[in-house]
């Protein structure tokens, strides 16, 4: 079960899988709990068991281990806590000025910078089987900040920057100065930037601080 605190004696469950007569006494089970984004799995014995994509953003908080059983004791061995970087998603078309001058040479150093814990990424990247929008559907929930360029009216980069409001999840975007955004976006703060070396230095004043107030610093 994967669950969050509510009380001093209660718990709110968010998803439960499975059922106790498949538990064996006395047979060792490896647990591997895994927090990404929005997004949280549970697995036994290196096979996923459930998955769970939260609302809204969680907050910062302590991460907790709990069992309890009718007739025998419970015990946990071994525990350990790793923190892995947070996944910042980067909705751009597949261009190459998108992916080469925007997204490798100035986005994702920025995202990236040390003290972050960061990591970028876009969906062209992603390789391997699978329905094309469900993986980006996941990667934008276990995404700790999504960045979209807005400039071309592309529906795909649209779609998932919907996604990411729908989800709550911190999105910074940008658009070149000459182009006019839809009105139903027109109301959010934008970084605006030329198509130019000397524009794109916009981007490299202004993202720094935009990650950093999301991040909390």
């Amino acid at each position: 079960m994967l669950a969050r605190h509510i009380t001093d004696r209660a718990f709110f469950a968010f998803a439960i899988a499975g059922s106790s007569e498949n538990l064996r006494p006395e047979q060792p089970y490896v647990l591997s709990a895994r927090m990404q984004g929005q997004r949280m799995t549970l697995e036994v014995d290196d096979v996923q068991v459930l998955a769970y994509t939260l609302e809204t953003p969680p907050p910062q908080g302590q991460l907790g281990l709990f069992a309890w059983a009718a007739l025998s004791k419970v015990e946990f061995k071994d525990v350990s806590v790793t923190e892995a970087p947070e996944k910042v998603f980067v909705v751009i078309p597949f261009k190459d000025y998108y992916i080469k001058d925007l997204f490798a040479d100035v986005i994702k150093p920025i995202v990236e910078e040390k003290d972050n814990n960061l990591l970028a990424y876009h969906a062209g990247e992603r390789l391997g089987p699978g329905i094309i929008i469900k993986d980006i559907e996941n990667d934008i929930s276990e995404s700790k900040i999504v960045i979209a360029d807005l400039t071309e009216p592309n529906p795909n980069v649209y779609y998932e920057v919907g996604y990411a409001h729908a989800q709550k999840i911190p999105t910074i975007l940008l658009v070149q100065t000459d182009k006019k955004l839809p009105f139903d976006i027109s109301g959010y703060r934008c970084i605006f930037y030329e198509n130019t070396i000397g524009g794109r230095r916009k981007i490299v004043e202004q993202l720094p601080s935009h990650v950093q107030e999301i991040l909390g610093r």
